[in-house]
């Protein structure tokens, strides 16, 4: 783990496993030498150290710095990948999403999916094995366009999700290549030249001794990190290997831009169908573009409008929207307010971090039923059963708009004004500590502002249902509920 998450921890952890290939193109043809016999420092590899380390000879210079600088650099992180175990990570380090957190006082290392995002202390990724939290959304994309100029976010994700064996028209590729924030940058973290720009500084502290974190108990550490002479050794003779490999930077070409008056010239999801009220909020609501390579392939007319879709998911022709869609809505919600559904951060009889306790009081008969079960009973788990959302049990307040956290965004934000039945109020806060959402029941008085909500409030109370609740209209366009402001969102695709 790297220098801020160690320290602040005060242990060493070990590392997981998970999965596939290289990133975009270079020229440098890298040395020729078989797998089984490249040595690092008098260390035989094994074949999938070696292949990973002949793998960096293509991307170092990418590098931002000098020859040396880069070819230092290089050497570092990839010592460091070899100390953590990165590169045994079968079949690739591309897919490696590890998050380190702490369950009834133990540390655990818990392998994540490849949309999944570490909510605890620790997350590395990447074949670099660098922790997401210790840069910035900014620094990530900053260091992604320094690398690679004048290409799209878009389109180097697709390539980093073709280098990690995923097909980005698949569903998991959309996601990655539709992905924002810290999803984002922990894919662009995982392309090699990115990752290596960023991590090496967290891992330089080592070559001059470093703390425990540097060293540790696992056989890949003992083998590379068994101390302070043995990790100057491995850097040294890495850094010998690297250097031819750093002499010139390529370039990276950037793609032909479409005209500036063709509307998919914005298709920043990639290929596919866009609603033209995706590029232009203002632009006419029937029309339907085919994308293709930045610019419009068809152009279609839809008779009952265009519908937006989920994010990674392409935009369709609406049919006639059905009447009964926000009914049962609201009609999911009624089942849970009827069975008066008790607050639970789990699934029942598992354990809930939030209240501290286990959710027994979901297991008796009337509660127990199984479209219930596979949802929790908190407040983001009440929204997606009524929304119907199938993400493991429930997608958490970050993952709804506006922050889209939790892999492709399936909701928006709307104008208070617009608030229908089945919509929601989610928290303006950042921090994951005090956000809520609360489902919008309808207006009572929307002149005055009074509208019905529902809502699984506090560890201490079952589904509250609210027919009076007092609405306040933000200049930012927040609505303000009791002391709080929150966003009105609508799921995506509901009319």
């Amino acid at each position: 783990m790297n220098a801020r998450t160690m320290r602040s921890l005060g242990i060493a952890l070990g590392i997981g496993i998970v999965g596939c290939s290289s990133t975009p193109d270079d020229s440098y043809e890298p040395t020729t030498i078989a797998e089984s016999e490249l040595t690092v420092a008098g260390s035989t590899l094994t074949a999938a150290q070696a292949k990973w380390v002949l793998e960096v000879e293509k991307v170092v210079a990418r590098l931002p710095g000098t020859q040396a600088e880069r070819a230092r650099r290089a050497a570092i992180v990839v010592w460091w990948a070899l100390k953590e175990g990165v590169l045994d990570v079968q079949p690739s380090p591309y897919r490696h999403n590890l998050c380190t957190s702490t369950a009834g006082g133990v540390w655990k290392d818990v392998k994540l999916g490849d949309l999944d995002q570490c909510w605890g202390p620790a997350w590395q990724v990447g074949l670099s094995g660098i922790q997401v939290p210790n840069v910035t959304d900014w620094q990530v994309t900053n260091m992604a366009s320094t690398i690679y100029p004048g290409v799209p976010l878009t389109t180097l994700l697709a390539q980093i999700a073709t280098a990690a064996g995923i097909d980005p028209s698949s569903p998991t590729g959309k996601g990655i290549v539709a992905s924002t924030g810290r999803l984002r940058s922990s894919w662009l973290l995982r392309d090699p030249a990115i990752g290596i720009a960023l991590q090496w500084p967290f891992a330089d502290d080592c070559y001059f001794g470093g703390p425990s974190w540097c060293y540790g108990s696992w056989a890949e550490a003992k083998r590379f990190a068994s101390g302070l002479w043995r990790i100057q050794q491995v850097i040294a003779d890495l850094e010998k290997r690297y250097l031819a490999a750093a002499a010139s930077p390529p370039s990276a070409p950037a793609p032909s831009p479409a005209p500036e008056s063709d509307p998919c010239n914005g298709a920043t999801l990639g290929d596919g169908a866009y609603c033209a009220t995706f590029f232009d909020t203002k632009a006419d609501p029937n029309i339907l573009y085919q994308c293709k390579g930045l610019a419009t392939a068809t152009k279609t007319i839809c008779e009952n409008g265009c519908k937006r879709m989920p994010d990674g998911s392409p935009d369709v022709c609406a049919s006639a929207p059905p009447s009964s869609e926000r009914a049962a809505m609201m009609d999911r919600a009624e089942q849970w307010v009827k069975a008066k559904m008790p607050y639970c951060g789990a699934t029942p009889g598992n354990w809930d971090g939030i209240c501290g306790k286990y959710c027994t009081e979901r297991q008796t008969a009337s509660l127990l039923k199984p479209e219930w079960n596979k949802y929790r009973s908190d407040c983001s788990g009440f929204v997606s059963w009524v929304w119907q959302l199938s993400f493991q049990d429930g997608h958490r307040t970050w993952g709804f708009a506006p922050f889209n956290q939790e892999g492709p965004a399936f909701s928006e934000k709307i104008p208070a004004s617009k608030l229908q039945p089945g919509d929601a109020l989610n928290s303006v806060t950042t921090d994951i500590y005090q956000q809520h959402i609360i489902l919008f029941g309808g207006w009572v008085d929307q002149a005055n502002g009074i509208a019905r909500t529902l809502e699984e409030a506090n560890c201490s109370a079952d589904l509250v249902d609210t027919p009076n609740r007092k609405l306040v209209v933000n200049s930012d366009g927040s609505v303000t509920v009791g002391s709080k402001a929150y966003w009105p969102i609508r799921k995506i695709g509901v009319p």
